[in-house]
């Protein structure tokens, strides 16, 4: 029902250039290398549970002036089949901004570069509570994209969504009901996973999206804090063989406080998980 052309309407355009910045810390940073993957995070587990919800409402504001048909999907939408577009729904966070403190202290100490312009794919879970073993659409398609901040700008990308909602209704009059309010409702998730307040502006985010139904792709579900939450392991092969397209590390300011954080501690890190390419940064 819904057309890669469909999906790419409703998010920014791909932010293809340089490099990405991935802020995490040394136990991040361990698994990545160790695991040759990133995790992505379900939406509904992100660090601030309403910045999908800001997007949505501001999505969903913007349906009323569409047509009754766009109108009648989005407001048909029962809760379960929204919280089920909810949860399979994932992303991976960077920053265009490679030495931030703001970042450093909200995310990790070390900061990953890695190359905007390759392709990353959805990789089998390696955590023992892995739900499946088989999946299905490899490619984390999305591509790296900047975040929209604020109003106005979002309310403009918004109105490109509710334009993609009136192709939907329009082009699948005679469709399955729940199958259109399904695609109708992963249009808003997908475009209100780039819409975040104005407040957040700081971190220069990029973002990648991408879906993994639970009878697709392998979910891992990790402690954090006092809850379960759900992420997917995203890296440059389907096999999990191959390297991240990381290319530089910059690792923790000083005071360094242990020598993994050292330039040459991260160095031996790097070479021992076959990173003997990637530059440690000064």
């Amino acid at each position: 029902m819904l057309t890669d052309k469909d999906r790419d309407e409703v998010m920014p355009p791909r932010h293809d250039g340089g490099l990405v910045w991935h802020y995490a810390n040394a136990e991040a940073l361990k698994g990545i290398l160790e695991a040759h993957a990133i995790w992505a995070s379900c939406v509904q587990s992100l660090n601030d549970d309403q910045e999908i919800l800001f997007g949505i409402d501001l999505i969903r504001g913007s349906v009323r002036d569409a047509s009754k048909d766009a109108q009648r999907w989005v407001g048909g939408m029962s809760e379960e089949l929204a919280a089920q577009v909810l949860a399979d729904s994932f992303v991976v966070s960077a920053s265009i901004d490679g030495d931030s403190e703001h970042l450093r202290d909200s995310y990790g100490a070390y900061v990953l570069g890695f190359d905007a312009a390759t392709e990353l794919t959805k990789q089998p879970a390696t955590s023992n509570l892995a739900a499946t073993t088989a999946w299905q659409d490899p490619r984390f398609a999305s591509g790296w994209r900047r975040v929209i901040y604020g109003i106005p700008d979002g309310l403009v990308h918004a109105s490109k969504v509710v334009a993609a909602l009136e192709e939907l209704a329009r082009d699948n009059t005679c469709a399955n009901a729940e199958a259109i309010a399904k695609a109708a409702y992963e249009l808003i998730v997908r475009g209100a996973a780039y819409l975040k307040s104005e407040p957040w502006r700081v971190e220069q985010e990029v973002r990648l999206f991408g879906r993994a139904s639970l009878s697709e792709t392998p979910v891992s579900m990790r402690v954090r804090g006092d809850e379960f939450v759900r992420f997917l392991q995203v890296t440059s092969s389907t096999t999990g063989s191959g390297p991240l397209p990381l290319r530089k590390v910059r690792p923790p300011r000083v005071p360094v406080r242990s020598y993994s954080a050292s330039a040459k501690g991260v160095r031996e890190m790097l070479d021992s998980a076959g990173y003997q390419a990637v530059q440690v940064l000064a």
